[in-house]
Formats: C-alpha cells, structure tokens, sequence
C-alpha cells in the first residue's frame, strides 16, 4: 500500500452519541477503541490523521484531536449546537493545509484499508483540476465555504435536499 503524502486524514468524533448513550469512538473493537482502529488503519495511507472531536476525549490515547469550529458565529448566525457531521467536515477543512482531505467517520470498524487504498488511488489518478468520478470521501478546500454556509442554517430534518 502506498502513502499519499498529499493528503490528510481526519476522523470526525465530535457527535453526541444520542441515540448509542456512550461515545462510539471509545467503543471496544477487538480489544482497543474503534477511534483507535481508525486511526491505526488511516496512518498507513495519508500524511497525518487529525480527530475532529473532544480533545480532552480522547488525550488519554495520545491521539491528536481539534475540537469543532463553530461555524455559525463566523457568519454571524446564532449558535446551533448538534449540526452533524458538516460541522466537522468544515472543521477539518479549515485546521487543512494539505490539497486533498479524506475525512471519515470514527463508527465505521470494517471499513478497509485496501478499500481506502484504492479510492485514494482512483481520485488522485483521475483528478484533472476540476473534476474526479472518486470524490466520494474526499473534500476539496473549494467547497469550505458551501460546507460553512449549510452548517449554518437550521436542522431541518425529514426536509430532505430541496
């Protein structure tokens, strides 16, 4: 397996684990912690691997960690606790100084480094500067401010994309 030194690695922990009642990053998979199996499966591939989340959460790891930004005040809007995931998304990509991000969630314990191997492969191969058919995982810095904008408006959940 190849490492992309372009690319930066961020696992987003920053969730409030309502519905799982304890932090699913600390969950025990296969004897250590699923945030520490992700981070064990990303380092490998990119240049460095950043949790988004709760850095007192997770210091006893000795895992690096940035909490979310709050994206709202920046924009003047009023604080929206528990936006999801974007909020993380635009977190990573504004702490990013690498061109390519791939940007994962800490509650995925069979994803594959084979399977990150060849996405990765894939959009760096294919990208001509304005398009990759392999931008699934991948944000580019363009899209931080469309990711700041949506994490700024309201929940509207069961709304859909309109």
């Amino acid at each position: 397996m190849k490492r992309y030194r372009q690319v930066a690695g961020f696992i987003l922990a920053g969730g409030a684990s309502s519905r799982m009642g304890r932090d699913k990053g600390l969950l025990d998979f296969g004897g250590i912690p699923l945030i520490l199996h992700t981070v064990r499966l990303l380092q490998p591939l990119v240049a460095e691997v950043t949790i988004v989340g709760s850095p007192s959460r997770y210091a006893s790891l000795g895992l690096r960690a940035i909490a979310d930004t709050d994206h709202t005040q920046a924009l003047d809007g009023p604080d929206r606790p528990g936006i999801g995931p974007l909020a993380g998304i635009a977190t990573a990509l504004s702490a990013t100084h690498s061109p390519w991000n791939l940007i994962v969630a800490c509650d995925l314990p069979y994803l594959s480094a084979k399977w990150l191997d060849w996405l990765l492969s894939g959009a760096l191969r294919d990208w001509t500067g304005s398009y990759t058919r392999s931008l699934q995982c991948f944000a580019v810095l363009s899209v931080l401010s469309v990711a700041v904008a949506l994490a700024a408006r309201p929940p509207r959940y069961g709304a859909g994309f309109r």
